[in-house]
Order: structure tokens, then C-alpha cells, then sequence
């Protein structure tokens, strides 16, 4: 099993957070990031922060494209080094290199809208999806992202050692 998934964060009825990631999408990696931020948080305060986010616009893209081209002509390089990457996250905090981390990242923006790169409709679907709806007061794990492994009342999520124990249960079914 890889780690590429995906999360989404649902309220009023609107995607909220549509975001892939290429590597930790694991229960342990993402599941238990998300898993505790939820337990861990003010979700009202948390809800009313995600009202004001949006996705980026073309014009939000464009800008990003040119930092980013900006960065690699100034170094010379055909790919961002670690450094580079680091220099775009700062202006730009809010993107997939962070798995479930956006969580906590939108929390702590200073932004009044920030916006968010809607990546839902990116070519691998991911092995792992992650759903935090606040609409239905659930969080849902599913794998290969269709088949829904549990779904938890947010008002009751279990610890991060039992979310684990049951994750790592649940996968040894599907093999």
C-alpha cells in the first residue's frame, strides 16, 4: 500500500479542503495527523475559520507559477532543492506538501482568505481518503477511496492508539 491520499473537508453543504498528497497518507501518518488535530481543537473555532477559505483562482495559480519559475531561474535548477521548496512554502503555506497538517496550518494562518489548491481532481486518486464532514459530524476513513473502512462520530473519536489498533485491523482484512 502506498501513501498518496486525500482529504476533504465538508461544511454548509461546500467542499471546504480538497487536498492530495503523495506520501504519508497512511492511518499513522495523515489519519492520526487529522485524527488528533480533531481532538485536540476548537471545531467551532475550526469551523469558523473554514468559512472564510477559498480555493485559488487562476489569477492566485498564475502568481504561484511565476514564484515558482522565478525560484528555479534564479538557482538555475530544473527542480526545487529542499531550500526552494521551504522559500515557496513560505509564501504559500497552504499546499498539498503538508498532508494532513493543512489542518492545523489553516488554523494558524494569518490570512484573512487564504486560499487553498483545490487538488481533487488529480489524476491518481489516491490510496487513502480521508473525510471530515461537519455536516453529517463524522470522520470517515476509507481505503483505496471507495471502500469505507469507519466512520466516527466526531464527538466521540476514539484515541490515537485505539484509531491505530483498528486501522492496522481493518487493513489486515483487505489483504
Amino acid at each position: 500500500m502506498d501513501g498518496s491520499n486525500l482529504i476533504f473537508v465538508i461544511l454548509d453543504g461546500k467542499t471546504k479542503i480538497s487536498q492530495f498528497s503523495n506520501w504519508e497518507g497512511y492511518p499513522a501518518g495523515v489519519g492520526a495527523t487529522i485524527l488528533n488535530f480533531l481532538r485536540n481543537t476548537d471545531l467551532e473555532k475550526f469551523k469558523k475559520r473554514l468559512k472564510s477559505v477559498r480555493f485559488a483562482t487562476k489569477k492566485d495559480q498564475k502568481e504561484m507559477t511565476e514564484f515558482e519559475e522565478q525560484i528555479l531561474n534564479e538557482a538555475k535548477e530544473a527542480y526545487f532543492t529542499i531550500e526552494q521548496s521551504n522559500l515557496f512554502n513560505l509564501k504559500y503555506p497552504l499546499t498539498r506538501d503538508l498532508g494532513g497538517g493543512i489542518l492545523q496550518a489553516l488554523m494558524d494562518s494569518k490570512e484573512k482568505k487564504p486560499f487553498i489548491i483545490d487538488t481533487s481532481g488529480f489524476e491518481e486518486p489516491g490510496e487513502w481518503k480521508y473525510i471530515i464532514n461537519f455536516d453529517t459530524n463524522r470522520f470517515e476513513v476509507y481505503y483505496d477511496t471507495s471502500n469505507l473502512l469507519k466512520s466516527y462520530p466526531i464527538g466521540r473519536l476514539p484515541s490515537e492508539k485505539n484509531f491505530l489498533k483498528e486501522m492496522n485491523k481493518l487493513e489486515e482484512n483487505l489483504n
